[in-house]
């Protein structure tokens, strides 16, 4: 069976720019023989540089639904988050629910291992 990473990306100067970077990222984790699970990549709002999505039971916009950000985690073997920059919110979160969910965690920074991804 082949693994599942959720993959959490910095937040770009731009949607577009950050979408390519998840993308990018996400080509790296497949590359690896692994699956990745982004949600920065599949719930991104190209409108405006942030993740958003509609709370369907409230109504509600978040920058992030933390619901739905926990149970694509729980369905996954690891965390890989790509960071060029100091950690952001979302970045925080997603540490945050990985170490009370007990998952192990790999942080790209600039420059290591997938230079690909940092360009």
């Amino acid at each position: 069976m082949m693994k599942k990473v959720f993959v959490c990306v910095s937040m770009q100067y731009t949607a577009e720019r950050t979408i390519s970077f998840a993308r990018a990222c996400c080509s790296h984790v497949r590359e690896r023989g692994m699956i990745p699970i982004a949600s920065q990549y599949l719930f991104h709002d190209e409108t405006r540089n942030v993740p958003q999505i509609a709370d369907i039971d409230t109504g509600h916009e978040y920058l992030v639904d933390i619901r739905i950000c926990r149970e694509l985690m729980m369905i996954c073997d690891e965390v890989w988050v790509f960071m060029d920059r100091d950690p952001d919110d979302l970045m925080i979160m997603v540490l945050s629910m990985a170490d009370e969910l007990e998952m192990k965690v790999h942080i790209f920074r600039k420059g290591e291992a997938c230079s690909m991804c940092m360009a």
